[in-house]
């Protein structure tokens, strides 16, 4: 955008470029981009997934007799109920480095909490962001 004239006169380009240089979703995101483009660098941590053993509701305590795990096949042996949750698998957003700063998984945006750390929390919370402003922009343009 830059070679546009009206891009470069537009008052609220300057507070959208200082946010994506103050606010860490952000800069986050800004600095992600660059990294993956520009680097060999992973952004996200591959983490697996499993299964889960708790107790039975009312309880605090599990005992098992006996486990055997046989490939894909559990095999458990207990004298109480037990609770099985399936946990899949995930990508988890890593601390980024970018020309030598570090920008840590961003908590907060416009001093707000994000409410998780999650790719798709903070995905969504970028597009809201963009999308607010691109609506800005159209207005200020026509």
């Amino acid at each position: 955008m830059k070679e546009r004239p009206k891009w470069q006169g537009w008052t609220g380009r300057g507070r959208i470029e200082k946010l994506r240089d103050s606010d860490p979703l952000l800069a986050y995101l800004c600095n992600a981009r660059g990294a993956d483009e520009h680097s060999v660098a992973e952004i996200t941590d591959k983490v697996p997934g499993g299964i889960g053993v708790g107790p039975p509701r009312g309880s605090s305590s599990v005992h098992i007799k006996t486990m055997r795990i046989n490939g894909p096949n559990i095999h458990i042996e207990s004298d109480q109920p037990l609770t099985f949750s399936v946990i899949r698998p995930r990508l988890a957003l890593k601390t980024i480095v970018n020309r030598g700063r570090e920008y840590p998984v961003p908590t907060t945006h416009l001093g707000m909490p994000l409410g998780g750390v999650d790719l798709v929390t903070v995905a969504n919370a970028g597009i809201n962001f963009y999308e607010d402003a691109l609506r800005s922009i159209e207005q200020e343009f026509g």
